[in-house]
């Protein structure tokens, strides 16, 4: 059991939550995009990329029409394809 005191600041490192081996298992620091086609609630609960409450990031609704303009940029540019999951060389 801990005592945080009134007032304190608490922090946390998100890098060491997203790749944490027991919720990303079983190689948390690879890129595996297919570990989210059915995810668990414990890696739905461990993944924040903006941070919760009130103190989140100022930039969240910025970033996010980022992203989907230029994801949308993207899938009118190029003809996308599928696939096999691995590494390129």
């Amino acid at each position: 059991e801990y005592l945080i005191p009134s007032g304190s600041l608490c922090m946390f490192n998100f890098l060491l939550l997203f790749r944490n081996p027991d919720v990303f298992s079983p190689d948390p620091n690879s890129f595996v995009p297919s570990r989210w086609e059915d995810p668990t609630r414990e890696m739905r609960d461990s993944f924040h990329p903006f941070t919760l409450g009130t103190k989140n990031c100022v930039a969240q609704s910025l970033a996010r029409a980022e992203i989907f303009g230029i994801v949308a940029r993207i899938c009118s540019e190029f003809e996308l394809s599928v696939e096999e999951e691995g590494r390129v060389d």
